[in-house]
């Protein structure tokens, strides 16, 4: 009688093993910098905030919008994306930059203020 109940325990161990195993994809991060395009700066005027937007293709799969000169961070699957940004006030379009995201590792993608 005790064989049977470690045998089956056993045999549940092993059930229950394989219906919780990880499926989770790797990762990998991209980070960078935006500073909007505005010249010279009076002091204390406020700055635009820019929207940071990942594409896979013509697809955004994310987007932030962030102050100037605060960093954004998308952690992503590996693959192959183009990042842009962009400034409602002055209307702005940064030349967008590609990037290559490997699993476990990061890349950093900037856009400096091109209008100083």
């Amino acid at each position: 009688m005790r064989k049977l109940v470690v045998v089956a325990a056993v045999a549940m161990t092993l059930v229950l093993a394989a219906c919780t195993t990880s499926t989770t994809r790797p990762t990998g991060v991209v980070t960078g910098v935006a500073n909007p395009c505005v010249g010279l700066v009076l002091a204390g005027s406020a700055l635009p905030r820019v929207t940071a937007l990942l594409h896979f293709g013509p697809t955004v799969v994310a987007s932030t919008t962030i102050k100037s000169g605060a960093k954004c961070r998308f952690s992503v699957a590996p693959e192959s994306y183009k990042v842009k940004a962009r400034q409602a006030t002055p209307s702005f379009q940064y030349r967008p930059k590609g990037v290559v995201v490997r699993a476990d590792h990061s890349v950093t993608v900037s856009f400096p203020d091109y209008c100083k």
